[in-house]
């Protein structure tokens, strides 16, 4: 994908660090979104738990993948079931694009 298309990646990537930046500069917006995607659950649980993910950075403030993140990624993906094999940071994380403005 980024061989074939560099430009759409740059613009997706850029739009992911714009959302990021948007929920951590705008967390009432983010949580007035999260409650009408989860109307079914109270208002105030749905604002505690995105309140939490942002102060855990769960939502992180870019689309930067450090190392350390991606092995605690992979870590409880394997933990779960859901990877069965190593995946090496280098073969699978590009991050020319994350880093800029």
């Amino acid at each position: 994908m980024i061989a074939d298309n560099p430009q759409l990646v740059a613009r997706f990537v850029k739009t992911i660090n714009e959302s990021l930046a948007f929920i951590h500069q705008n967390p009432d917006v983010a949580k007035q979104v999260a409650r009408q995607e989860f109307a079914a659950l109270d208002g105030s649980v749905v604002d505690a738990a995105v309140q939490r993910m942002i102060d855990s950075n769960v939502y992180p403030a870019n689309a930067v993948i450090s190392p350390e993140a991606f092995t605690t990624a992979i870590d409880i993906q394997k933990f779960v079931g859901n990877i069965t094999q190593d995946m090496p940071y280098t073969q699978i994380v590009d991050g020319q694009f994350a880093a800029k403005p």
